[in-house]
């Protein structure tokens, strides 16, 4: 029997099958390759066409172990997958074996389509169908029209009706989609809101969004406001972790002035900002202690590379956890230690390319005994004995970062591996640490996850394939300009396949 032109190597063998029923009745004792098949044989559009009893025979056979429980989730969506791509190939084979009825009309649908999309269908069709040897649904509180939409979506990864819907009707539907838990929909529904967007509601519709976690309206509603306001407003999600806070909807709030406009906006949003950005010479400005003083929820303050020391950073709370101080000329031994007196809860703190720091600043780092997360990157004037001060005055360091130290020695990263065991995240990209240094933090810091080291020139080859192998825990390397040859690289990636690797 004739084969899909991409079919596998590993799948040849099925050629000596001599009809189609005996192919199905082979591949369905073996579901793994079956689907590997099948995906083989859609993309092939003229195989699958002249062999349609057999892409019919499939489609069926697929949907009714997915109704019936035999397939695994992970199985489900690679088949929904390969629908979705070869969907003008195959939309026609798609067997209806399942009716849902909503509000009165009737609507012939595929099983595994919806089970693959959407969880809430997959239990919604355990509890209906297979528990009551049922192949029917019925959905409450949904129109018709909106479940047409519904089903363009489930069977083709598209919305196209959506730009006849006005604003609230979008919104109804952004509910249902997170009701029936198809993010993907919600996506294309929070898209067409764009052409909504107006100076006169974007405020509400950013926090109606913010609130809701709908966070592609709520980027759009970035956008524009961030084009009109002398602000930027973003987010950072990514270091609630750190602070311990992953549940938290995090909002930056960045004033480029203190104008009437920014004000009045900030004044609005004040009760959902996490974090203050303030740089040049905003923190001279008494709006600055205003500002800081009305957030109810503030975590983070940023004032990297403000030009001036003010006497109104003595208004930040006191319960902010996140501090940026990184390029900041002024920030002086006594500044910075009178600043740590103030703030005794941060757990992340940026001291970037701050030169004037010595060893009688860096001792007040022990009064922070939360502090998670530290930058001091881009200080050649660091030594060994000011890092030791650091990593000894703060033992629950799980991310660090001293790129650009070049004054550092391998007496200074032994200490790292020593003192910071529980360290996550580590930075040494442009440093001389060597070979026998690294594997000695990774033997140590066993749950390290995330490394760079770009631009370390003492390192070999052998020794950073020799860390990757040691480190079970990584999930990610930026090796970017070392000593790795093309060779060096396929073996990393083919040792640790699911490592985020760039080089």
């Amino acid at each position: 029997m004739l084969m899909p032109a991409t079919l596998p190597a590993k799948l040849r063998q099925y050629a000596q099958v001599e009809t189609e029923r005996d192919l199905i009745e082979t591949l369905s004792k073996r579901p793994g390759e079956f689907i590997s098949f099948f995906e083989a044989a859609a993309e092939d559009e003229t195989w699958c066409e002249k062999n349609s009893a057999f892409t019919k025979a499939t489609m069926e056979w697929m949907s009714s172990q997915a109704l019936n429980e035999r397939l695994s989730r992970e199985s489900i969506e690679k088949i929904a997958e390969i629908i979705h791509t070869h969907y003008p190939v195959l939309h026609s084979f798609i067997p209806n074996d399942l009716t849902v009825y909503v509000n009165g009309t009737d609507f012939p649908m595929n099983a595994l389509l919806l089970m693959a999309e959407s969880e809430f269908f997959q239990d919604l069709i355990h509890i209906k169908c297979h528990l009551q040897g049922k192949s029917e649904l019925e959905l409450h509180d949904l129109s018709s029209e909106h479940f047409r939409i519904m089903k363009e979506y489930l069977y083709t990864h598209s919305a196209t009706g959506l730009w006849k819907f006005e604003k609230h009707e979008l919104f109804t539907l952004i509910n249902e989609a997170d009701a029936y838990k198809l993010p993907g929909l919600r996506y294309f529904c929070e898209d067409q809101m764009k052409k909504y967007i107006d100076q006169n509601n974007v405020v509400e519709m950013l926090i109606e969004a913010h609130n809701a976690s709908w966070n592609h309206l709520r980027e759009l509603c970035f956008e524009f406001i961030n084009s009109r306001f002398s602000v930027k407003l973003t987010t950072v999600e990514e270091e609630n972790e750190i602070l311990g806070h992953a549940e938290m909807r995090s909002l930056s709030f960045e004033f480029f002035d203190f104008s009437q406009s920014a004000l009045m906006l900030f004044s609005h949003l004040k009760n959902l900002v996490t974090q203050i950005v303030c740089k040049g010479v905003l923190t001279l400005d008494p709006s600055f202690s205003q500002v800081v003083k009305s957030c109810t929820h503030l975590i983070g303050i940023d004032i990297n590379g403000s030009l001036n020391f003010s006497e109104r950073l003595f208004d930040i709370p006191s319960e902010i956890e996140k501090l940026d101080l990184s390029s900041c000329q002024w920030l002086t031994d006594d500044a910075f230690k009178r600043i740590i007196t103030i703030t005794p809860h941060l757990k992340k703190l940026g001291l970037e390319s701050n030169l004037e720091l010595t060893y009688v600043g860096f001792s007040s780092l022990q009064k922070l005994r939360g502090l998670r997360s530290l930058d001091i990157s881009r200080n050649p004037h660091l030594r060994d004995d000011d890092f030791s001060l650091i990593v000894k005055g703060s033992p629950g360091l799980i991310e660090l970062k001293v790129s650009g130290c070049s004054g550092l020695s391998n007496k200074a990263f032994f200490l790292v591996g020593k003192n910071l065991p529980q360290l996550q995240r580590l930075d040494v990209s442009n440093t001389a640490i060597t070979d026998g240094m690294l594997l000695e933090i990774i033997s140590r810091c066993e749950g390290l996850q995330e490394l760079n080291i770009s631009h370390c020139r003492e390192l070999s080859e052998k020794g950073i394939v020799h860390a990757v192998e040691l480190g079970h825990a990584l999930t990610m390397l930026t090796a970017k300009h070392c000593h790795l040859s093309h060779a060096a690289v396929q073996e990393i990636t083919t040792t640790r396949p699911r490592l985020l690797f760039e080089s």
